[in-house]
């Protein structure tokens, strides 16, 4: 059993479905699924910051990171941002692209994502303070 962290824009309803199919299967296969909020909570008065705090705790916690990927969706880019930064920092953590992610010519983070889930290694080397 993994734990799970599935990022993918929040606000398409047919992505909304897509997204609820994936961690149905996850769930079913007995994975621990954790769907990144994107969305403050209504009640927390801290601008998202509890919000965004949970979903770090939780990416730090996954075993594996599912990605459905969309380059035009901003608030995904926050999570996959993170992503980069605790894998730099040595947590290691299997990455799955739901959806089919193309190559592009040049450096893009479509390619790094690509490279990721192909399992090329991103982390720093040395001490890390």
């Amino acid at each position: 059993m993994a734990r799970i962290f599935v990022i993918g824009p929040p606000s398409d309803p047919l992505v909304v479905g897509l997204l609820d199919g994936w961690c149905r299967g996850l769930l079913n296969n007995g994975h621990e699924v954790y769907r990144a909020r994107m969305f403050p909570d209504p009640f927390e008065n801290d601008h998202g910051i509890s919000s965004l705090e949970r979903d770090c705790d939780a990416l730090v916690d996954a075993d594996e990171v599912h990605i459905l990927y969309d380059p035009d969706d901003e608030e995904s880019l926050l999570y996959l941002g993170m992503l980069l930064a605790f894998l730099y920092l040595g947590h290691r953590k299997k990455v799955v692209l739901i959806n089919s992610v193309a190559y592009t010519m040049g450096p893009s983070l479509a390619n790094v994502l690509r490279a990721l889930e192909r399992g090329y290694p991103f982390e720093r080397e040395g001490p890390t303070s």
